[in-house]
Order: structure tokens, then C-alpha cells, then sequence
């Protein structure tokens, strides 16, 4: 017994010589993330955090040495990735001098790539997002904006926010924005080191205040 008969004229323009027709759209399909996936990929990694077991490259910073893994590094770090996917000497040689960053931020950086954590982050949020924004670990940087957010105030709006300038750091520009210059614009124009703060960052501000 079926529900309907193709022969019933309700049915009679999607038939044609006694044929079913089907009509859809075919579209691109859009690949989403998992978000289960996302969180949990670094758990993968946290027994081999600075392990020998299985590592394949060496981090040097000044005197000090981490062993690492290729896979780990560019599971997180698209800098990395670019690094050991072409023929670059750290691809080569298995090394990856890095300079300018205390080892105690690499350190933090190396915990969250390998098991999705971060330690100290109150007293070295800046400096890991600064890392975080050198080698596009956008996750973690993410998280020391959130961390940062919480410490902004009149009184030191301005210099954090030429630190977000500096560091692409969006989160901390946007929480600026909406929290402090749309509820009171006048206010923030007659901060203390204004007129610096336009002259240095004109393009910034002039796009703030197209949206007011």
C-alpha cells in the first residue's frame, strides 16, 4: 500500500511520462568545526609535554632547550606548520632557535599546546600573547585578552589599548570599544595622553567613531 498515487493530479507536475520527479538545490557544503574536537586535541599531547618519548625537534631559547613534537607544534600553531611542511633549515636541522621571549613563556605556551592549559597567567598574560600572536595561537590568545580585559580601567585604557594595537589583539580593542568609548565618549577624549594616543593610532579611532 503506498501513500500516494503518482497518478493523483496533486502530484501531476512533479511527474513526467509517469515519472517521479525530484528537484533540489545543490549547494556548497560548509565544513564546521567540532568544538568537543577543538578542546580536547591538546589532551592528546599532555603525557609527551618536554618529553623525549617520540620528539623529533628541539626549541632552543638562550641557554635553555625543550624537546618537542612537530605534529603538537602544528596541531596548534600554523607558523609551525609553514616551519616543518617546507624546507626550512628548522625543518631541516630539527631545531628552532627562538629569540626575544623568556623561556618561562615558551614554557606556558608549550603547556597549552600540549595539554590545553595555562599556568601564572595573571602576572604573564601580556607576554604570552605576545607569543600567542607570533606564532597565530589563537586560542590561547584569546584567553589572555579575557584575562587582560579584566584588568582595564580609565587609567590605563589607552596603554592597553596600543598594546591590542600592536598585537592584533581584537577581543581586547572590541571590549574597549563598546565598554568605554560608546557609553561615554566624552570621557575618554579628555583622558590623559589623548591627543597622543590620536595621533599614533588615527585609523583606529577614525573606524570607532564612524560607528557611534
Amino acid at each position: 500500500m503506498s501513500f500516494f498515487s503518482l497518478d493523483s493530479k496533486r502530484f501531476e507536475k512533479f511527474t513526467f511520462n509517469g515519472k517521479f520527479m525530484i528537484l533540489c538545490k545543490v549547494g556548497e557544503y560548509e565544513k564546521h568545526k567540532s568544538t568537543l574536537g577543538e578542546k580536547n586535541k591538546s589532551i592528546i599531547y599532555d603525557a609527551y609535554l618536554n618529553n623525549d618519548t617520540f620528539s623529533d625537534v628541539q626549541i632552543l631559547i638562550g641557554k635553555e632547550k625543550f624537546v618537542g613534537h612537530k605534529l603538537a607544534l602544528s596541531a596548534h600553531s600554523p607558523v609551525f606548520q609553514r616551519m616543518f611542511c617546507h624546507e626550512m633549515k628548522e625543518s631541516i636541522s630539527n631545531k628552532v632557535e627562538i629569540e626575544e621571549m623568556d623561556p618561562k613563556v615558551f614554557t606556558e605556551v608549550l603547556r597549552f599546546m600540549y595539554a590545553g592549559k595555562v599556568e601564572n597567567l595573571n602576572d604573564t598574560a601580556e607576554e604570552i600573547l605576545i607569543a600567542d600572536d607570533r606564532y597565530e595561537i589563537n586560542e590561547l590568545k584569546l584567553i589572555c585578552e579575557k584575562s587582560l580585559i579584566s584588568k582595564i580601567k580609565l587609567e590605563n585604557i589607552l596603554e592597553l589599548l596600543s598594546f591590542a594595537e600592536k598585537h592584533n589583539a581584537d577581543y581586547i580593542k572590541k571590549y574597549c570599544f563598546e565598554n568605554f568609548v560608546v557609553k561615554d565618549l566624552e570621557t575618554f577624549v579628555k583622558l590623559e595622553g589623548y591627543r597622543d594616543f590620536l595621533k599614533s593610532h588615527t585609523t583606529l579611532l577614525a573606524g570607532w567613531f564612524t560607528e557611534i
